[in-house]
C-alpha cells in the first residue's frame, strides 16, 4: 500500500516538472577556446643597399646569426637567438598582438609584427605555425643628436652625435656654416675641435668661439651623407624608409633624415636673440658701375635700359649682432621709405625698376623722365636708406641721396644753313619729331645745336645763348626726349635734345655760339664754363 502511494506522489512530481518547462526552449552554447600553441618561426637575413641608376636597392644577404629576436605581446614576453643558420623560433604562443625586436652588434635593431588579432592570422588554430623571415640592415646610423635638429639653440651650444655602432672616423668631417640671412661678419665656416668616444660611436663637436645670435647655422657631418661609413665601409642610412632616394634606416627611434628628390646634407639651427645690430655706415651709390658724380655716372647710365640697370650699393658693415640688411627708397627728404625688393635682404643690388616700384608701384617701368618728372636720380632727388637687421629688430640706418650729377654735354656735331656750310637733310628723328633740313645759304642765319642728354626747356633762353659775331635773336629748344633721338648716324654719339639759334646776321665759320652755365640738365646740372660750339 505505501509503494503505490509513492509511485503515485513520484508520478505526480514528474508531471508538474514536465508541465512547468513545458513553455521554455533550452539554451544551447558552443564555446571554442582562442588558440594558446601557436608556433612562430622563421629567418633573419642581412640587407645592404647599393645605389643604382637613380635609387638605393636593397640586396639580401646571408642568414645572420646570434641575433636576439624579442617577442613582446599581450600575455607574454620571450626572447631566442638565432643558429648558425638564422633561424630563431616561438612555441606556445597564445593567441594576442606581439611584436619582435631583432637586435645584433654592427646591425640596425629591427621591429617586426608577428601575429595581430583580427589581422590576417586572425583565424590561426591550436598548433598552427607561421613563418616569418626578416631582414637586418648591414647599415649604420645616427641614433640620436643633441642639439635637437631645427631647434634653436644657445650661442656656446656644443654638439653630440650617437651612431649605433662603430665608425670609420675619418669619412666624418663635420662643418658648421652660416645660412641664409647671414651675418656679414660670420666668414664662411665656423672654426670647431672634435672628439670621438673610445669606440668611435659618439662625436662630440664643439665650436671654438661662440656663435653669433640670430643667425641661421647648418651642421654638416661629411659634404654628403653617403661619404659617412662605419668601420666595414657601410654606408651611413639617413633616408625615410618610404623613399628610395638614400638608404633606409629601420632603427626605431634613430635620427632620420627628411628625404625628397633633392635631400639635403645638413641639420639646421638657429641661434637665439640677443640685442639689436650696429648699423652700417659709409653708404655710397655707384650705377652701371660707375660712381653718382660729375664724372661718372650720366643720364644714359641711370635711365637707358632700365629693367637692367643695377643700383649697387655699398657700406660698412655695423658692429653688433648682424643677420642682414634691408634697402629703403624715398623721393623726397620727408616722404615715406618704402622696402625695396631685391634679389635677397641682404644684397645690395636693386635694380632701378625695383626701385621705381617701390616708390610708384607696379606701373612705374613705364615712367617717361621728361613726361612725367617722377625718374629718381634723374629729375628729382633718390634717398637711400641702408638698415641692418636680426631676429631682434632693425637698427639705425645709413641714409644718402642721389642724383645725376654730371653735367649734360654737346654733340660734336652742329648743323648750319649758312652760306658754304653743309646744310642739313630733313629728318624723323626717334621720337617720330620732323626736323627740317636747312638749305646752304638760304637758312644762313640757322644753326641746330644737340646735346647728349634731356635739358631743362626752361633754361633754354637767349640770355643763356651768344654767338662770337653777331647777337642770338632767338632760341628754341625743338624737342627733347627720353630716348635716343638720333635716327641713325647723323650726330656722333647719343642725341636727346636739339635747340635751334637763330642769328641776326649771317653766320659764317670763324663764328662760335657760346654755351652759359644757365643751361641745364633735368637734374639741375649746369654746361660747363666756357662751353662753344663752332658754325661748320
Amino acid at each position: 500500500m505505501v509503494k503505490k502511494v509513492l509511485s503515485f506522489g513520484l508520478l505526480a512530481l514528474m508531471v508538474a516538472v514536465i508541465s512547468g518547462c513545458g513553455q521554455q526552449v533550452p539554451e544551447v552554447k558552443s564555446v571554442s577556446a582562442a588558440p594558446q600553441n601557436i608556433v612562430a618561426k622563421g629567418i633573419v637575413y642581412s640587407q645592404t643597399y647599393v645605389l643604382g641608376s637613380s635609387y638605393y636597392e636593397s640586396q639580401k644577404g646571408q642568414p645572420v646569426s646570434g641575433a636576439v629576436v624579442t617577442l613582446t605581446g599581450t600575455y607574454k614576453t620571450m626572447s631566442a637567438v638565432t643558429n648558425t643558420a638564422g633561424e630563431y623560433v616561438f612555441q606556445n604562443i597564445p593567441y594576442g598582438n606581439y611584436t619582435g625586436l631583432i637586435t645584433k652588434e654592427g646591425y640596425q635593431n629591427t621591429l617586426f609584427y608577428i601575429y595581430q588579432s583580427g589581422g590576417m592570422f586572425a583565424a590561426a588554430v591550436e598548433g598552427e605555425i607561421q613563418t616569418f623571415d626578416v631582414n637586418l640592415s648591414t647599415h649604420p646610423v645616427i641614433k640620436s643628436i643633441t642639439a635637437t635638429p631645427n631647434s634653436t639653440i644657445e650661442t656656446s651650444a656644443t654638439f653630440t652625435v650617437v651612431f649605433n655602432e662603430p665608425m670609420d672616423t675619418s669619412t666624418v668631417r663635420p662643418t658648421i656654416d652660416p645660412a641664409g640671412l647671414r651675418s656679414f661678419a660670420a666668414g664662411d665656416t665656423v672654426n670647431l675641435t672634435t672628439a670621438w668616444s673610445s669606440n668611435d660611436t659618439v662625436l662630440v663637436i664643439t665650436p671654438t668661439s661662440a656663435l653669433h645670435p640670430n643667425l641661421n647655422y647648418q651642421l654638416s657631418l661629411a659634404s654628403a651623407f653617403e661619404n659617412i661609413k662605419d668601420k666595414a665601409g657601410n654606408i651611413l642610412a639617413v633616408g625615410d624608409i618610404s623613399s628610395y632616394y638614400r638608404v633606409p634606416v629601420f632603427e626605431p627611434g634613430a635620427y632620420i633624415n627628411p628625404s625628397s628628390s633633392s635631400p639635403v646634407n645638413y641639420i639646421s639651427y638657429k641661434t637665439v636673440s640677443n640685442g639689436v645690430p650696429g648699423a652700417p655706415s659709409n653708404l655710397s651709390v655707384i650705377v652701371n658701375n660707375k660712381p653718382l658724380t660729375s664724372t661718372g655716372a650720366d643720364y644714359s647710365d641711370i635711365h637707358n635700359g632700365a629693367g637692367g640697370r643695377i643700383v649697387n650699393l655699398s657700406w660698412t658693415p655695423g658692429t653688433g649682432l648682424i643677420t642682414g640688411y634691408k634697402i629703403y627708397a624715398a623721393d623726397s627728404s620727408s616722404g615715406n621709405y618704402s622696402l625695396v625688393d631685391t634679389a635677397a635682404s641682404n644684397a645690395d643690388n636693386p635694380t632701378i625698376t625695383n626701385i621705381l616700384s617701390a616708390l610708384y608701384g607696379a606701373g612705374a617701368s613705364s615712367f617717361d623722365p621728361v613726361g612725367t618728372g617722377n625718374w629718381p636720380m634723374i629729375n628729382k632727388t633718390l634717398y637711400l636708406r641702408v638698415v641692418a637687421y636680426n631676429g631682434d629688430g632693425e637698427s639705425a640706418s645709413a641714409e644718402v641721396s642721389a642724383i645725376d650729377l654730371n653735367p649734360p654735354g654737346l654733340s660734336t656735331t652742329v648743323f648750319s644753313g649758312r652760306t658754304g656750310g653743309v646744310g642739313f637733310t630733313a629728318q624723323y628723328l626717334g621720337n617720330g619729331y620732323y626736323l627740317a633740313g636747312l638749305t646752304a645759304g638760304t637758312d644762313k642765319r640757322v644753326a641746330y645745336i644737340a646735346f647728349d642728354e634731356p635739358i631743362d626747356r626752361s633754361t633754354i633762353t637767349t640770355g643763356n645763348f651768344t654767338l662770337s659775331a653777331g647777337a642770338v635773336t632767338n632760341v628754341e629748344l625743338l624737342t627733347t626726349s627720353s630716348g635716343d633721338l638720333d635716327p641713325g648716324t647723323v650726330w656722333a654719339g647719343s642725341v636727346y635734345s636739339i635747340v635751334k639759334v637763330t642769328s641776326d646776321t649771317d653766320l659764317v665759320a670763324t663764328v662760335t655760339v657760346n654755351i652759359g652755365t644757365g643751361v641745364k640738365d633735368l637734374a639741375g646740372n649746369a654746361i660747363p664754363a666756357a662751353t662753344t660750339v663752332a658754325i661748320p
